[in-house]
């Protein structure tokens, strides 16, 4: 007996020096990709721009492995953070000194199906030609070719540019029509994020599905699964009532911001409003990100059609299974990635 378990306990270490080196190497291999950066921060500010105020967990994970690879790995002093909202370019300009090294937030919003952040990432690129500009680890995808040859004309355009992608369909495009900036393949930031210890109570009779239900929604696959074995569910429905009413508050607040500073109002009111727009943001998204790594947890094993519920299950070292989104960004990632992560595994499920 004393000898079975001496061999469970051995092969329990084994798993998890096996788990433990599939999150180093990711890491490691983001700080090799963006090993360039610590001499261009040498004393720079960092400028962090399009940070998520929408409601989106994987988005807010991106966001926090940002913020820590600034923090942790380069050793950054002065952050500057923004986003769509309260980044109105005209206070910006007032805020970036040409030496500032300007990062774009990563995800799978490059392109045209939610142009809102596309534009606004070109309108920055198109601002600040004479900042170096990082665009952490994006999936690029567009529907309309035009729109693609008018970013590269955008794009191009700036000589100090570095565009980080998250799989090899997006490096293809990225190297054809963004010629002129450097294209580095690198995994999603939120790898770069140390998740905090969440206690959760186990649900040992059910699986969880995290079904995606926006227009990256590939079909309808709640259908396929039995509500008796599975829970069925999206982010939005896990939210609590509070991280409604910070979302709420801290757009409103975020917009209001943006058109006071458009009429020009006083730089220090400006300043105020930002800091306490940003300040129900953070605590929004730590309210949100506890309450996923809870849900998560809950599971043994999760099947998602979003890629941050597969990359969530990862990092906690969850049995999961990914699904394919409306294009190639799941499929792509998990290939570039996690396919030979032995937890993880993909399902065309058609």
């Amino acid at each position: 007996m004393v000898e079975k378990n001496n061999k469970f306990d051995s092969e329990r270490h084994l798993m998890k020096d096996l788990d433990n080196k599939f999150l180093i190497n990711t890491k490691n291999y983001i700080e090799k990709e963006l090993g360039f950066c610590k001499e261009l921060t040498d004393g720079a500010k960092c400028i962090l721009l399009g940070f998520p105020t929408y409601i989106n967990i994987g988005d807010l994970l991106i966001w926090m492995g940002e913020i820590n690879f600034l923090k942790k790995y380069l050793n950054a002093k002065k952050i500057l953070q923004a986003n769509i909202y309260n980044g109105c370019i005209n206070v910006l300009e007032k805020c970036i000194f040409n030496k500032d090294i300007i990062f774009l937030q990563g995800g799978g919003n490059w392109g045209d199906l939610w142009y809102e952040h596309q534009k606004y990432r070109e309108d920055i690129i198109t601002r600040f030609k004479d900042n170096k500009i990082i665009v952490f680890p994006q999936t690029i995808y567009y529907r309309n070719k035009e729109k693609l040859i008018k970013s590269g004309e955008i794009i191009n355009a700036h000589s100090n540019l570095t565009i980080l992608v998250r799989d090899k369909v997006s490096e293809v495009l990225a190297k054809e029509y963004y010629y002129n900036a450097d294209i580095v393949l690198c995994p999603d930031m939120a790898f770069y994020f140390d998740l905090p210890k969440v206690k959760s109570k186990k649900n040992k009779n059910k699986m969880l599905f995290l079904c995606r239900r926006d227009k990256e929604n590939a079909q309808i696959y709640s259908i396929y699964f039995d509500k008796d074995i599975y829970d069925i569910v999206d982010w939005i429905d896990i939210l609590p009532l509070i991280t409604l009413v910070l979302s709420r508050l801290s757009s409103a607040l975020g917009s209001f911001w943006g058109r006071m500073t458009k009429l020009k109002i006083h730089y220090t009111v400006a300043i105020i409003l930002y800091k306490i727009s940003s300040f129900f943001f953070i605590l929004k998204a730590w309210i949100l990100i506890y309450k996923a790594i809870k849900i998560v947890k809950m599971y043994r094993h999760i099947v998602s059609s979003r890629m941050h519920g597969h990359i969530l299950a990862t990092m906690l070292r969850i049995d999961n299974t990914l699904l394919p989104n409306a294009y190639y960004k799941n499929e792509e990632f998990y290939r570039c990635w996690t396919v030979d992560d032995p937890i993880s595994n993909f399902d065309q499920c058609v």
